[in-house]
């Protein structure tokens, strides 16, 4: 099972082991264990296949369907450290179920609910709001409120350039609309 597959190894003899992980659950492993081996990307098929083909609580599944692969863009800019703020000129995709959550409560404009970063932060905010805990949320909120401190002490290093500001005013707005209750 490729799902397993990081759970296996080679010993100073070069003979094949195995994990603990792997010898309880390689035969029938319960969801918790494959959610916790799944790469990033396994997890977005497996939610996107889920919801296509199982009709149990779907309506639970909707916007981690929508919204995943969108939230899979920044963290593998995160995790390879990719600046967020590269190449954030407007484009032409939205995603209607993005801009249906824009129209009714946050409100961005158009120009910058169509800058992919901008597309993305806001993706991923929506699902840490709807499917964190209160407490996660809480501790993010100040976390946020700091970064935002921060960001205001540079204005003046980007103020002439519409991009970056379009950027930060965005950041800002989606900071203040999901995160101040």
């Amino acid at each position: 099972m490729e799902l397993f597959k990081k759970e296996q190894y080679y010993n100073k003899k070069q003979q094949l082991c195995y994990t603990s992980i792997y010898q309880k659950y390689y035969d029938n492993p319960p969801v918790w264990v494959a959610l916790e081996l799944m790469s990033y990307g396994t997890f977005v098929m497996f939610v996107e296949h889920y919801y296509s083909d199982v009709f149990f609580n779907k309506d639970n599944f909707k916007m981690s369907n929508e919204l995943l692969k969108f939230a899979k863009n920044i963290r593998n800019k995160s995790a390879h450290s990719s600046p967020l703020i590269l190449f954030i000129k407007p484009g032409k995709a939205i995603n209607p179920f993005l801009k249906e959550q824009n129209k009714n409560y946050i409100k961005l404009s158009e120009s910058q609910l169509r800058v992919k970063r901008i597309h993305d932060i806001f993706a991923t905010f929506l699902l840490h709001k709807t499917y964190c805990s209160h407490g996660v949320q809480e501790n993010k909120k100040e976390m946020l409120n700091d970064y935002k401190i921060r960001l205001h002490r540079t204005k003046d290093y980007y103020s002439s350039n519409i991009d970056i500001k379009r950027f930060f005013t965005a950041i800002n707005i989606l900071i203040d609309k999901l995160y101040q209750y």
